[in-house]
């Protein structure tokens, strides 16, 4: 399967990730992340977003066994909307570029899968197919799927340095969750290699790995 943006190949390629909240243990934000991995982020400075996630209806056409999620978000005052199909098995056989991306003028689609380290070191493995547009939510979903604002926006702040990303995000109540990525190939050394390399170190701080992903806790409003 091709990622219709670079080419490469998504069968193997993954997204290494692990979660915790700060007020639990561990680093308490981004730039204490890097600083604890002795790394720097790019020149370039962080990246702000504003990130809000919608209820919408499924389309009929929808893969069974997916979760639909449908997210805006906004950097510098220039709004990005993504609908994602996500679910605990590879998307089934279908093109990446025939798929029925539901977005008005959808100019982007994505295959991927997250490896997510959870507490006691066991992993939980999710794929999605996504696509995307430049735009707010309210000029590229058709209105018949009845988007609706869940009311959890969040801001989120992130830093990259190589293949490793640090995301630091304000959830409504002002709970703040921190997330670190790699990315990598779904193999036993990458997985080991995060584990070693980046996960490690941030447990050693205290951080406890939450079970829940940016989705699930993004659109949770307590």
């Amino acid at each position: 399967m091709l990622d219709t943006t670079t080419g490469s190949r998504l069968d193997d390629t993954a997204e290494f990730a692990m979660r915790w909240s700060p007020s639990q243990g561990g680093p308490a934000t981004g730039a204490a992340v890097l600083g604890l991995l002795n790394v720097q982020h790019h020149s370039s400075g962080p990246d702000l977003y504003d990130v809000q996630y919608f209820s919408v209806t499924t389309p009929g056409d929808a893969p069974k066994g997916f979760t639909v999620l449908l997210r805006e978000r906004v950097k510098a005052a220039k709004p990005e909307t993504t609908w994602k199909y996500r679910g605990a098995k590879r998307f089934p056989a279908q093109p990446l570029k025939k798929w029925n991306c539901p977005l008005l003028g959808a100019d982007k689609s994505k295959d991927e899968m997250d490896v997510s380290l959870l507490a006691g070191g066991s992993v939980r493995r999710a794929y999605s197919r996504s696509c995307s547009v430049k735009g707010p939510i309210s000029s590229v979903v058709p209105s018949a799927l009845v988007p609706k604002a869940i009311g959890c926006a969040a801001r989120m702040t992130r830093l990259e340095a190589g293949d490793l990303r640090v995301e630091e995000w304000t959830l409504s109540g002002r709970r703040v969750v921190l997330e670190v990525s790699m990315k990598g190939n779904d193999t036993a050394s990458d997985l080991a290699a995060f584990k070693k390399d980046v996960a490690r170190k941030i447990l050693q701080a205290g951080a406890k790995p939450l079970d829940r992903s940016k989705s699930e806790l993004g659109t949770q409003c307590n």
